[in-house]
């Protein structure tokens, strides 16, 4: 269960196919456990497999959700609330929403690791409240933080992820870590 649980997290980070070796090498894994967790997941269908020559290529099911998703995306939370500036601003943030209904997305250099000092942290809400956007404008105002907030309702989030430009959802979509809405946002994610 933990191979499988580094398998998910490496692949839900990295989108690209890879082969079992490749996964194994990338999540500092046995061959042979990499392996048989691969199976596993297969089995269960959190991935799907091409076979390409005499190689499979594995990669996530984007449209599969299940506890070890859940579990993956929790402990990549986690780890990205270890940082004491997402820290702070998720824990005003949870304290001064007053609505359990929205999602909160991480992306652009924070998701991605690649973060400077430079680097404003990129929030995505997603609400179909009224009144939402002012609200996180002001909790954001009263932080020393260098932030980018953005706010659609489930309807915007949904045309931009099925539009034929590259936009702002697309970008977030591709590389994410899911702060707040876990199972929200992957039923959203595949509507």
């Amino acid at each position: 269960m933990k191979t499988e649980l580094k398998i998910l997290k490496h692949l839900i980070e990295n989108k690209k196919a890879k082969t079992i070796r490749e996964i194994a090498q990338q999540v500092k894994s046995d061959y042979r456990i990499t392996h048989i967790a691969v199976q596993r997941l297969i089995e269960k269908n959190a991935l799907k497999v091409q076979t390409v020559g005499k190689s499979s290529l594995c990669k996530l099911d984007e449209k599969h959700y299940s506890i070890e998703i859940y579990t993956a995306e929790n402990e990549r939370k986690e780890t990205i609330l270890k940082n004491k500036n997402i820290n702070q601003l998720y824990k005003e943030i949870m304290s001064k929403v007053k609505t359990s209904s929205f999602i909160l997305l991480l992306f652009g250099s924070y998701a991605k690791s690649k973060q400077t000092k430079a680097s404003d942290i990129d929030l995505l809400f997603i609400s179909n409240e009224s009144g939402f956007e002012t609200r996180i404008s002001d909790i954001l105002s009263l932080l020393p933080l260098k932030t980018h907030a953005l706010v659609f309702t489930e309807e915007e989030f949904i045309r931009m992820k099925d539009s034929k430009k590259s936009n702002v959802i697309q970008e977030a979509i591709e590389s994410n870590i899911i702060l707040y809405g876990i199972e929200a946002y992957y039923r959203i994610k595949n509507a």
